[in-house]
Parts: C-alpha cells; sequence; structure tokens
C-alpha cells in the first residue's frame, strides 16, 4: 500500500492499479482461508483505490477504464449502499461517462450518486457536485417542466451547500494559532471551501457577490492548479446558467 501510495503521489495511476489489483487478489484468497478457487470477500476499500486508479489510469481507453471502474464499484452495491466513498466515486465515474459518451443514463446515475452521498453526508462536495449535474441536466432534458424542476432544485441546494461552507468557516478561523491551522491540509480544505462558496453564489446567479467570493478563494490558494481547476468549473457553470430553462418560461405560460 505504500508503494501504491508513492505511485498515486507521481500521478503513475497504471502503477498504482496494477499494485492494488494484486492487493486484491492477495486479501480474496486470504478471505477463503483455503487453496480451492473460490473468490473470497471483497474488501470495500481495496476496490473502491482501485477503482479509482483504474478510470485514472484511462487504459486502454478512458471509456474503457471508466467502464472497468464501474463494473469494480458494482460489486459493493452502489444502487443501495450508504457508504459515501463507493457512492462518490459512483457518481465521478458515471459523470465522466456522460461526458464522453452523452448518454442520458449515466448523467442520470451520476446524479443519483451525487445525491445520496450528500443526503446521507450533508457535506458541501457532494452538494456542489449534485447541483452541477442538475443544472447540466437541465439543459439537455426535452421536458421544460422537468428541466425547471432541476434548475430549482440546483438552486435550493446551493443554498444548504453556502450554509454548509459558512458554518466550516465559522468553526475554523484562519487567524488560530494551532498548529493544524497552519498544516496545508488545512489550508488545502480551507481554500475548498472558499471556492465552492464562490460557485454556489455564481451558480444563485449574485454575480457580484460570486466574482468577490472567488477572488478571495484565489487569494488563498496554496497552489496555481486549483485556481485553474476551479476557474474551469466556474466557467462551465456559468455556460450551463445561459441556457436557464427560467428564460423560457414566461413564453410558455
Amino acid at each position: 500500500m505504500a508503494r501504491v501510495d508513492e505511485a498515486q503521489g507521481k500521478n503513475d495511476w497504471l502503477k498504482a492499479r496494477m499494485l492494488l489489483e494484486e492487493i486484491r487478489e492477495m486479501r480474496r484468497a486470504k478471505a477463503t482461508g483455503d487453496d480451492n478457487g473460490k473468490p473470497g470477500q471483497e474488501d470495500p476499500y481495496i476496490v473502491q483505490r482501485l477503482a479509482l486508479a483504474t478510470y485514472k489510469s484511462e487504459q486502454p481507453s478512458p471509456e474503457e477504464a471508466l467502464c472497468a471502474a464501474r463494473d469494480l464499484l458494482g460489486l459493493l452495491g452502489p444502487e443501495v449502499s450508504n457508504d459515501t466513498e463507493t457512492l462518490g466515486l459512483w457518481g465521478s465515474v458515471h459523470k465522466r461517462l456522460w461526458d464522453l459518451t452523452a448518454d442520458p443514463k449515466h448523467l442520470d446515475e451520476a446524479i443519483r450518486g451525487a445525491k445520496r452521498g450528500y443526503y446521507l453526508r450533508n457535506d458541501y462536495y457532494n452538494g456542489i457536485n449534485y447541483a452541477f449535474l442538475l443544472n447540466v441536466r437541465a439543459t439537455v432534458v426535452k421536458d421544460l417542466a422537468e428541466a425547471v424542476a432541476d434548475f430549482v432544485q440546483a438552486r435550493r441546494i446551493r443554498a444548504e451547500v453556502i450554509a454548509i461552507c459558512e458554518q466550516w468557516l465559522r468553526d475554523n478561523p484562519p487567524n488560530e494559532t494551532e498548529g493544524k491551522r497552519r498544516s496545508d491540509k488545512f489550508q488545502e480544505n480551507r481554500y475548498w471551501i472558499l471556492a465552492t462558496l464562490a460557485e454556489a453564489y455564481v451558480g444563485l446567479e449574485d454575480k457580484s457577490l460570486g466574482q468577490e467570493k472567488l477572488e478571495a478563494a484565489f487569494a488563498a490558494a496554496p497552489a496555481e492548479w486549483m485556481k485553474k481547476t476551479t476557474q474551469k468549473q466556474v466557467d462551465k457553470l456559468r455556460a450551463l446558467l445561459e441556457k436557464s430553462p427560467l428564460r423560457n418560461l414566461s413564453g410558455s405560460i
């Protein structure tokens, strides 16, 4: 597992995948207690990490890697699972499959995964992803009522996410002198909270506050790639908002 962590740290996802496949087989063999060839019980933690490494490896192709990761996660029963890590990965895999194939079934699965993860965990990460995916579906669904319902629900989720982020910031003021406040992990977590807050206000179409929060997040970014990731996400969101179904609502009444 130390070698897996090292490989992932170097973005060598193919090596991490190969190592995790070996670990998985070792765990399954040990779980049987004998050598009769029957598969042993899966270790959810190993399967989750293997699924991540599998789709990140993009081998033999991005779509095939995503399908393989989906099949691995299917062993953990994502349709009924209460494991938020499984649900988060399930949603991520299907979101990427949607990006590659534009197949609505993948978008629906991505939304289901993010939705279950959010309501189970009440966290900003699943919440902001859930809201974004609802906006995506609102631009592609043909039924205007369904599109409006998704768009309005996305706004409601963002309002809840704002409350979650603001509570975290109140509980974790940046001027405290404890070691954890100065740690890299704390700074990284704080950045993603601020970036999520900015995205939520952009999604609520509060242009001035959205820009203000975005600048505050960028000022706190520990690394340049984080700012680029956030800006790319915000740009995608703004494009989705331009296609708001509410703009067509008055003409349909």
